[in-house]
């Protein structure tokens, strides 16, 4: 996916142009074990809340193609023979099936090391895609529709207590601590948008970090690893290139010590 296909996506998730009909989820601890599951209708949800489930799965489709955002294709065996990518297709179109989400769930779990507690969300959305003329403006056509779901794991962060004004009692109050969702660390959109198109052999996954390379989750989930990330590129570079530098100058002296 390119940036003007991300970001033709990420306008979709607003709270009155999304096709979202709810919120799946669950809360995992540090340990990884699974301490609790959650599905939320959307219709139900007040606006504000909404609005923050989008702006979660708004930043899995943020940052640099390449350092945050890394498309990873399947080959053509996961396709057609992978129970890999068969999760991710059925839960695409059964996104209530409490035995896909389990499958999910219990891969991320179990590959994804976190110091903090956290949550793994997942949507299914769909995007009538708009025909574009030849001025590359929006027709009313259709050129089809675009089904996706997205994943986005997001750590859970204790607040601290806070002086908060009590509306009722008209003063400041205490309010005690508690559990917030943060943005997330990692997350992915499948099938891809390429050409505004579905693709179903690729995958768009996004992390926040650029040091990180999740091997055993993008093994677990897409059959499939990441290229080492640019910072990790740069600095095992360097690393090569002074060892390089260390054994030549090494060789220097006993080549000039023997003479």
């Amino acid at each position: 996916m390119n940036e003007r296909e991300i970001s033709e996506i990420k306008r979709i998730l607003s709270p009155t142009r999304n096709a979202i009909h709810s919120v799946h989820g669950c809360y995992v601890n540090a340990e990884g074990a699974i301490i609790a599951k959650f599905n939320q209708s959307v219709a139900l949800m007040e606006e504000s809340e909404l609005e923050k489930y989008l702006g979660i799965f708004k930043r899995t489709l943020s940052g640099g193609i390449g350092k945050n955002l890394i498309n990873i294709p399947f080959s053509s065996e996961v396709v057609l023979n992978g129970e890999e990518h068969k999760l991710l297709m059925s839960l695409r179109e059964d996104p209530d099936d409490e035995s896909l989400l389990d499958s999910l769930y219990s891969k991320i779990s179990a590959t994804y090391k976190s110091e903090d507690n956290y949550v793994i969300l997942l949507i299914r959305n769909a995007y009538d895609i708009p025909k574009k003329n030849k001025n590359d403006d929006a027709d009313e056509d259709s050129a089809g529709v675009y089904t996706f779901i997205s994943c986005a794991v997001c750590p859970v962060k204790s607040t601290k207590a806070a002086l908060t004004y009590d509306s009722d009692g008209k003063k400041f109050v205490n309010f005690g601590g508690s559990n917030a969702i943060s943005a997330p660390e990692l997350g992915f959109l499948f099938p891809s948008f390429d050409d505004r198109e579905t693709n179903i052999y690729d995958t768009l996954f996004y992390t926040r970090s650029d040091e990180e390379t999740y091997e055993e989750l993008t093994l677990a989930l897409f059959k499939n690893q990441i290229k080492m990330p640019a910072k990790i590129q740069s600095q095992t570079f360097k690393t090569v290139l002074a060892e390089s530098m260390e054994k030549d100058c090494s060789f220097k002296l006993v080549r000039k010590s023997k003479l």
